[in-house]
């Protein structure tokens, strides 16, 4: 899947290893080194990949987005845009990973199911005392101080945070607040900013956004006790 449905679309482009020897991923020198496949409703690629021999076995290796270049697959760097926005944007910051492991020479297509590697935060506002669903409709929401470069372990699927903070601007597609973030672990800090006329309220919040997981914040914003 992607980052809004669940189904990849067309002009997706995914990259492919094949190793034939068990748990041995290395940027170049695998049976197979990243061949891009793109979806038309169906896979292709230029770049036809065959079976070793009739009884080898091979691991596959699927990421998304696809980059020509990977200089290192024990750490691939990786960013997610600070405004997300833009729709853009916001699903060229998701990121795909999966595998399939000792797969047996066969005629039939390889199946690989794939994961989101990053973490998910969706924001839900609800009128308190002093506002109504208009005002939440019109206030802005930032997510706040958040590490925005990662660094991926293709052959494992790992991302681990990296960089400065940032604060983000979610995509509100759909009726919808919500931001594609790193994992990491957020202690006691100003995590959401909401800002509705010159009023700013701020959540503080410990979490651990983890690989994987959509985290929904649901906030109650309350407006003569400055509270959230």
């Amino acid at each position: 899947t992607n980052a809004t449905d669940t189904a990849f679309e067309n002009g997706n482009i995914v990259g492919i290893y094949v190793v034939n020897v068990p748990n041995s991923l290395k940027a170049n020198g695998n049976h197979a080194d990243n061949i891009g496949f793109s979806y038309s409703g169906y896979w292709s690629t230029s770049t036809p990949i065959y079976w070793k021999d009739e009884t080898t076995k091979a691991d596959f290796y699927c990421y998304y987005p696809y980059t020509s270049s990977i200089a290192n697959v024990d750490a691939y760097p990786f960013e997610v845009k600070a405004d997300q926005s833009n729709t853009e944007n916001y699903k060229s910051s998701d990121f795909l990973w999966g595998k399939s492991a000792a797969v047996t020479p066969t005629p039939n297509a390889v199946n690989i199911t794939v994961k989101h590697i990053l973490s998910k935060i969706v924001v839900n506002l609800i009128a308190g005392n002093g506002y109504n669903d208009e005002d939440m409709q019109s206030a802005s929401v930032t997510i706040c101080g958040l590490k925005t470069q990662a660094s991926i372990n293709l052959a494992t699927g790992e991302a681990t945070a990296t960089g400065e903070p940032e604060d983000i601007t979610p995509n509100t597609a759909n009726n919808q607040i919500s931001a594609l973030v790193i994992p990491q672990n957020v202690s006691d800090a100003e995590l959401i900013k909401v800002t509705i006329g010159e009023k700013v309220y701020i959540l503080k919040q410990s979490i651990e956004l983890k690989s994987g997981k959509q985290h929904t914040c649901t906030l109650t914003v309350e407006r003569y006790n400055q509270g959230i």
